[in-house]
């Protein structure tokens, strides 16, 4: 599956976009467009911090580090606010769902495990995939036998980030509980860096790897060739031993010594057999192990956090998105020489984006429009915007953290700083 369309997240570090942006202005607008910058980063600081704080209240009778009640008793109503305030956080940070990817017609071909996995039964009822930068990639699939021969480059759809929710069933045996160790209801998050889609079921907790048939072939066929001439021997050996076991335990009469050197010799094709069978299912156990480490070394080192630490990653990432959009529609309508529509400041970011970092994505820009009305950095209709002068915007964004800090009961003291 190709990319066809690229979503609005900014994979650009503040830094580097400011830099850019202010590169090419005197020194005086230059100071005053990272003053600008500043300001609005701190108002969207503390307009999210508030809303971590609520995300981690409504969490924390879900999550399963939380040192409460070993079982969590249904409550419906909680669980959905929760989730609604998740989500309302992972729009910000420019997260999708993924439910209608189809995560039952994912190729395991397209990542780099390459390996197909059984999802657990009956643990987890409800489970739901998120992702941001979704774009074409190119991977290496892995070798032949865990060598590297048959290995490819190849183009595939991937996500610079992706956030999956599991939430755990009520009711779980406890011998399930033990071994799987969930807490039952809890919603366990965990967020990855760089996953292709075809990867995207190896992340789901205790998925097991199903065997190739390459791998069964290599494995039983050699076991066919080998074991029917093995086995063919056993059987007429089966009496002789028998024969000999009734003879010591006095089942049956005397045997004599010919017959138990055949004995003897029987007892030695049985413990081939055993051998034989022993080394196969060595051999199969341990290439079953070796294509699980795949997909847990996959989930390992691509981890970024785990539980109630994604919060903290999805906050951030949520400031940095609505600062970037809102400083790059200002931007460009303030170095615009006559009033631009919004489909033509749509076009002018992404293009620059485009040939500045060599990155495609889908600028919000009605969402850009509405954060710089409501902060009064704009002017004009929909189709002939202004942006304010610097020092207009520089004050508009002053009284916009004064207004946030006296709802919040902070004042506006002389510890505030000034414009």
């Amino acid at each position: 599956m190709s990319a066809q369309f690229f979503d609005h997240y900014i994979p650009i570090p503040k830094t580097e976009l400011i830099a850019a942006l202010v590169d090419g202005e005197n020194e005086d607008d230059g100071a005053d467009l990272r003053k600008l910058h500043h300001w609005l980063g701190l108002l969207y600081h503390v307009q999210f911090f508030e809303q971590l704080e609520l995300l981690k209240a409504k969490y924390e009778p879900f999550n399963p580090d939380s040192r409460g009640r070993s079982m969590i008793q249904p409550n419906p109503a909680g669980y959905r606010a929760f989730r609604a305030e998740m989500d309302e956080t992972l729009v910000a940070a420019n997260f999708k769902p993924l439910g209608e990817v189809g995560l039952s017609t994912i190729d395991p071909r397209n990542g780099r495990v390459a390996q197909k996995v059984k999802l657990p039964k009956h643990i987890f009822r409800d489970m739901r995939f998120y992702a941001r930068g979704a774009r074409d990639r190119h991977i290496l699939t892995p070798g032949w036998f865990g060598l590297p021969i048959g290995r490819k480059r190849i183009k595939v759809l991937g996500y610079d980030h992706v956030l999956l929710a599991a939430t755990a069933s009520y009711g779980l045996p406890d011998k399930l509980r033990k071994s799987a160790r969930l807490r039952p209801g809890a919603v366990y998050l965990k967020l990855f860096r760089d996953i292709p889609q075809g990867d995207l079921l190896t992340l789901v907790p205790h998925a097991r790897v199903s065997m190739p048939w390459r791998d069964r072939m290599f494995l039983g066929v050699p076991a066919l060739i080998a074991g029917v001439p093995l086995l063919l021997k056993v059987i007429p050996a089966l009496s002789v031993i028998l024969l000999v076991i009734g003879a010591f335990l006095g089942v049956s009469g005397s045997v004599e010594e010919d017959t138990n050197k055949q004995a003897v010799a029987a007892a030695i094709v049985m413990g081939g057999l055993v051998g034989f069978l022993m080394r196969q299912w060595t051999s199969f156990d341990r290439t079953a192990l070796r294509n699980q480490k795949q997909v847990v070394d996959n989930a390992y080192f691509n981890k970024l956090n785990t539980n109630a630490g994604c919060f903290d990653y999805m906050i951030g990432s949520a400031e940095d998105a609505e600062l970037s959009e809102v400083f790059l529609a200002y931007a460009f309508l303030r170095r615009a020489k006559a009033p631009l529509n919004a489909a033509q400041l749509d076009a002018q970011v992404e293009r620059w984006i485009e040939l500045r970092f060599n990155t495609k994505l889908d600028f919000e820009v009605d969402d850009a429009l509405v954060k710089l009305r409501r902060l009064h950095l704009v002017t004009g209709p929909d189709d002939a915007l202004v942006a304010s002068d610097l020092p207009t915007a520089l004050q508009q964004a002053a009284q916009a953290w004064r207004a946030q800090a006296d709802s919040l009961g902070m004042g506006t003291g002389a510890g505030l700083p000034q414009v």
